[in-house]
């Protein structure tokens, strides 16, 4: 399922503790989890760890004070949802739709989504994505997250230009200024590039011949 589908079926579940009776051997899966609150009420996180979520939708509900440790998130729906006060520790999303998600407060990597989005049908959820994961890390004083956030976010925005070319949504010449705008931006910033100044005329160079 690619990170753009918008629906899943499964069976509601209208509580905390009727979710956690639902769980199976390796975790949860195919369920629609209906109440605003998914987590603790007091100070003292709900740490869920080394368990898979398949195909579990959390539409508009506010995840707060959960430690996720070695979790896996597959197929998955966040539209509209928020993460508040949450840790996520060595853990994976695939094929999760996470549409207007809202980050606040929380400790996330954005390599937690390095195998979330094809960048081809989902770019506009992974810039929305990434840029959630970045202003939430500038705010926490996450230097590492910030930056990565920061350059995947960018990668996804060159990526939709392509995409936009194909689709004949852009003109030659806008391509050819934005494109060459994301060019400089890679080749000055680095965040752990190591393109060379003939590597980045060699690209100059294919792009100019893919506008012709």
């Amino acid at each position: 399922m690619p990170a753009n589908s918008f629906k899943i079926d499964g069976e509601p579940v209208h509580s905390m503790e009727e979710f956690e009776r639902q769980e199976g051997q390796t975790g949860w899966s195919h369920l629609l989890y209906m109440p605003d609150i998914f987590g603790g009420n007091g100070r003292t996180p709900v740490v869920i760890e080394g368990k898979k979520f398949a195909s579990v939708s959390f539409k508009d509900t506010e995840i707060r004070r959960v430690r996720f440790l070695r979790c896996r998130f597959e197929g998955c729906l966040f539209i509209g949802a928020s993460f508040v006060d949450c840790e996520f520790t060595d853990c994976e999303f695939v094929d999760t739709n996470t549409a207007k998600l809202r980050v606040e407060r929380c400790l996330l990597d954005p390599m937690c989504f390095k195998q979330n989005f094809d960048l081809v049908n989902d770019t506009n959820i992974a810039i929305d994505l990434y840029h959630a994961v970045y202003r939430n890390a500038t705010e926490e004083h996450q230097p590492e997250h910030a930056l990565e956030s920061l350059y995947r976010m960018k990668h996804a925005e060159n990526a939709h230009l392509d995409s936009q070319r194909k689709r004949k949504v852009i003109s030659a010449g806008t391509y050819a200024t934005r494109k060459a705008s994301h060019l400089v931006y890679d080749f000055v910033s680095g965040y752990g590039l190591t393109t060379s100044a003939k590597d980045y005329s060699t690209q100059i160079n294919k792009y100019v011949t893919m506008m012709l």
